[in-house]
């Protein structure tokens, strides 16, 4: 996974961080041995950190991979009983998440969803959401946005992962893990995020980049 830091900035990072419990530790070495995209502790540790701030009765993620980033955001929602729904495109990690999940005690808290994110987003119509972090096929972004957003509680966090793809989102031709139609479908995101009227968004040059959006 491409960093936007230098080395040193990350190794200062991750000494500031607390040491993960064995289930958490085990996900990261799996998706390092098995090249499974997972946000990583900074921003699993960020997005406790968002729902312990913001509290929203109901998360929904796009990206379940294999539970990692729900277990972080579905301990910090223990505390207060909020819920978690997870979307899964592949049935091996769908079980892989369901699993890895009830081995944290959260399967109480957190619903996976399976299913291809396009065919599923519209189905939750109707629902609301106090926080929706986006973290899947990067060439579906701005559609994710279009079906995410008016399922946005008013005064809720919209965060898409790989906002900078690693510093490749610049990149004038195809280079290193991502391709011209994933930079492309990250940069209409980002236009999108920052030009919408009903958003107040920033973008943190954290691990390869986080676009935060608030709905007014």
């Amino acid at each position: 996974m491409p960093e936007l830091l230098p080395s040193r900035i990350l190794q200062y990072l991750d000494d500031l961080l607390p040491p993960r419990d064995p289930l958490l530790a085990e996900l990261e070495s799996q998706a390092r041995e098995e090249r499974i995209p997972i946000c990583g502790p900074h921003v699993g540790s960020l997005l406790a950190l968002l729902v312990r701030l913001a509290r929203p009765s109901r998360v929904l993620e796009v990206g379940a991979a294999i539970g990692y980033s729900a277990i972080w955001m579905g301990r910090a929602l223990r505390e207060y009983g909020g819920r978690l729904q997870t979307i899964e495109l592949r049935p091996d990690r769908v079980v892989r998440a369901q699993a890895n999940l009830s081995r944290a005690d959260l399967s109480d808290l957190v619903e996976v969803l399976p299913g291809a994110a396009l065919q599923v987003l519209p189905a939750l119509r109707g629902m609301t959401y106090g926080l929706i972090f986006l973290d899947a096929v990067k060439t579906e972004y701005p559609a994710y946005f279009d079906l995410a957003l008016p399922l946005l509680a008013e005064g809720g966090l919209l965060v898409a992962d790989n906002a900078l793809l690693g510093g490749e989102v610049v990149a004038a031709a195809p280079e290193g893990r991502w391709s011209a139609a994933d930079r492309e479908g990250v940069r209409q995101y980002n236009r999108l995020a920052f030009g919408h009227p009903a958003l107040h968004s920033a973008l943190l040059p954290l691990r390869d980049g986080l676009t935060l959006s608030l709905k007014r």
